[in-house]
């Protein structure tokens, strides 16, 4: 996805209404939260092996950084808003969207976010392990 089309797609995102900004939120998500402006977000799910996959976003800005702190508590919030045996089926479903994550990954960078967000949810739910093969990292320059 190129700058002008992430910028597109953030515009359509509301604001974020505290005093935070949306990079400062961003950092938090991704558990450094004295990181002011995040980078790189790198994304890998199984990336030692060969049907294994991984990608990244980079040059994100701060409406870039608003949509992605909105649509990660989004996904967050629509999993935990179900009973225990829908979340076990939606968990389930997110998993499976990664076992076939290398025939997805196309030059269709919403399928790249949509990985991503399953990485992320997963791996903040426990439902996979984050370690140096599986998991999501924030890449960061502090200010």
């Amino acid at each position: 996805m190129n700058r002008q089309q992430r910028r597109k797609m953030a515009q359509t995102t509301a604001k974020s209404t505290t005093n935070k900004t949306n990079l400062q939120l961003l950092s938090e998500l991704g558990g450094a939260p004295t990181i002011a402006r995040v980078k790189k977000i790198g994304y890998f799910y199984k990336n030692d092996v060969p049907e294994g996959f991984g990608g990244y976003f980079e040059d994100i800005d701060e409406d870039y950084a608003g949509y992605i702190v909105q649509s990660l508590n989004a996904i967050y919030s629509e999993l935990q808003s179900h009973g225990t045996d829908k979340r076990k089926e939606i968990v389930q479903h997110y998993k499976s969207q990664l076992e076939c994550g290398r025939e997805l990954m196309t030059t269709d960078s919403n399928i790249w976010f949509v990985l991503f967000c399953n990485i992320w949810l997963l791996d903040k739910i426990g439902a996979i392990n984050s370690d140096e093969y599986n998991g999501v990292i924030f890449l960061s320059e502090r200010t």
